[in-house]
């Protein structure tokens, strides 16, 4: 015996890889979806929060930077999320021709 354990040797036809890829890229897509984007919305909800309290200059200065900053991420989590979409789309037509 080599001391190397028996393990079966597991084969993925094609069409069950398509289908693991398809659903981690579900995943991946309800992910940035929700998880991520939750956060942000929270954050800002506080900086509006903020905002109807604040007096001075300053204050409003790094509360204008802070909601642009979030604002900025959600754009690109919407590019993001967009581009996985589009991609999981043309994947499934591929193999859609394929098939």
């Amino acid at each position: 015996m080599t001391g190397l354990s028996q393990q079966p040797i597991v084969c993925f036809s094609p069409v069950e890889e398509d289908h693991s890829r398809k659903d981690f890229n579900s995943v991946l897509l309800a992910m940035a979806a929700h998880d991520m984007r939750q956060p942000l919305h929270s954050i800002m909800s506080s900086y509006w929060w903020l905002a109807a309290r604040q007096s001075d200059e300053r204050e409003r200065t790094y509360l204008e930077r802070g909601k642009q900053a979030v604002l900025e991420l959600v754009s690109q989590l919407d590019a993001l999320i967009d581009a996985l979409s589009i991609h999981q789309r043309e994947q499934s037509a591929t193999w859609s021709l394929l098939a």
